[in-house]
């Protein structure tokens, strides 16, 4: 969940007005996370998956959408799931313009080029949108509402999709990008790749919804592999699943001081952070190697 200027937090996790609060409001995160899991722990929450999971997304009322396999389920804060369509070779999703964009590893053609999928929940009948994306992995909503789509195996590039179909480079000369995230005023684009000597986080500014040159912000000195970023809305932080370390690390936008708050994670791939009725303090975490959805409790 990503909210812009005049908006808000709210004590629900969801983006609301400023002038919809009352005045006596308190948005202190340790308020807001009170009953919440405690930030490091990690608790299962859902299991059952035939696949794995490779893709996990929110949509703003806090509906919960999985990919594993071909197949997309909505999962439900009980446990229960239900399958809703399939794609093929259904990688990273995103909630976009009232629908599902789900990335396709896989179109059947013989270069075996990816494309975007969007999808109404409702009606379970999924239609190509762009096409190729070769090697997409990860798709995130940018602050202007446009979708940015990261493969780490073609081209150096993430791209821009816009809402009329149209491509737009939008970072390059990144080696091997797998996820992008926004700092929740819009100012910063934070994207998780890797070379031969280890994965990096980088840092984007954006001016006037350009990105300017970014840099490397943050080099771990292991072949961890990072995954997807996640910029919590609540204390700024950016959230990186390190799948062959196993953890969620937490690095400090302004120090680039790391910290974990997850550990013993089976190849961490996807993360969103909760909303609606699920814990707004928390990442929920997808791997393609175990049937299970867990919840990381991240704020401080």
């Amino acid at each position: 969940m990503r909210c812009l200027a005049p908006l808000v937090v709210g004590l629900l996790g969801g983006c609301v007005a400023a002038a919809d609060l009352p005045e006596d409001v308190s948005l202190d995160p340790s308020v807001l996370c009170e009953q919440s899991i405690p930030p490091g722990e990690v608790e299962t929450v859902v299991t059952g998956f035939d696949r794995g999971t490779r893709g996990i997304a929110f949509s703003p009322e806090g509906r919960l959408f999985v990919t594993h396999g071909d197949v997309i389920e909505e999962v439900f804060p009980d446990g229960e799931s239900l399958e809703i369509a399939s794609v093929p070779e259904a990688r990273g999703l995103e909630w976009w313009g009232g629908r599902l964009a789900i990335v396709s590893g896989d179109l059947g053609e013989e270069d075996g080029a990816g494309g975007l999928f969007r999808l109404l929940p409702e009606t379970g009948e999924p239609q190509l949108f762009v096409s190729p994306l070769p090697g997409a992995e990860t798709a995130t909503i940018s602050p202007w509402r446009s979708l940015v789509v990261a493969s780490p195996t073609v081209d150096e590039e993430v791209v821009e999709v816009e809402n009329s179909g149209g491509l737009d480079g939008f970072v390059q000369e990144v080696p091997a990008p797998y996820g992008v995230g926004f700092s929740p005023d819009g100012a910063d684009a934070w994207v998780s790749s890797r070379r031969e000597d280890g994965p990096l986080l980088w840092r984007f500014p954006i001016v006037e919804d350009n990105i300017v040159r970014g840099e490397e912000f943050f080099v771990w000195d292991a072949p961890v592999e990072p995954s997807e970023v996640v910029v919590s809305t609540t204390d700024d932080a950016v959230y990186v699943a390190l799948q062959g370390a196993g953890r969620i690390a937490r690095v400090d936008p302004v120090t680039g001081e790391e910290s974990d708050v997850g550990f013993g994670l089976v190849a961490p791939r996807a993360m969103a952070l909760g909303t609606g009725e699920w814990d707004p303090c928390a990442l929920y975490v997808a791997s393609e190697e175990t049937d299970e959805i867990l919840a990381v409790g991240v704020f401080r």
